[in-house]
């Protein structure tokens, strides 16, 4: 199905997610001989990152899942910004999202770096900048919506009715 271009949208989450949505699923520590944590790997997240039209990233929003830049590149996102997909043989897709506890962001088209599009209610953007690894660009970010009473209800009574996902 991703070969054949046929997955429009992926959900991936790592470890790591730098500020231009590339992902570290591997270890932490710069020697991989050495890693101060080791992961379970990327399984078949690369060929997600790689082949489907576009990704939804979800990531707990703290300064150590949020560095400037990942130890190592398990899932490629936007690589250094910009076109720099394309040069390195990516001609599709790329992160299109990253939606974490305190808000969902998103990359500026010109320059594929990560911005805040939204903050949760009770928070703020500067609260997400502060709990991010790297400056945060919170310019035109606006609190997120409540979710409607229909909405909650397919959430409670359709995708989730056995309550496993958190509340």
């Amino acid at each position: 199905m991703l070969q054949a271009g046929g997955v429009d949208v992926g959900f991936l989450r790592g470890a790591q997610v730098d500020r231009f949505g590339s992902i570290n699923s591997a270890s932490i520590g710069l020697d991989p001989r050495r890693p101060q944590v080791r992961f379970s790997g990327s399984g078949g997240a690369c060929d997600i990152a790689c082949l489907a039209a576009r990704t939804i990233i979800i990531a707990n929003h703290e300064k150590r899942r949020l560095p400037e830049k990942v130890d190592h590149i398990t899932s490629p996102g936007w690589l250094e910004g910009g076109d720099s997909r394309a040069p390195a043989g990516l001609v599709r897709g790329g992160p299109s999202s990253v939606v974490t506890n305190q808000g969902a962001m998103r990359f500026r088209p010109a320059t594929r770096a990560i911005c805040l599009a939204s903050y949760h209610p009770g928070l703020t953007p500067q609260k997400a900048a502060e709990n991010t690894g790297f400056p945060l660009d919170v310019d035109g970010a606006v609190e997120t919506p409540t979710p409607t009473a229909e909405e909650m209800h397919i959430l409670r009574q359709i995708v989730d009715p056995a309550r496993v996902l958190p509340t």
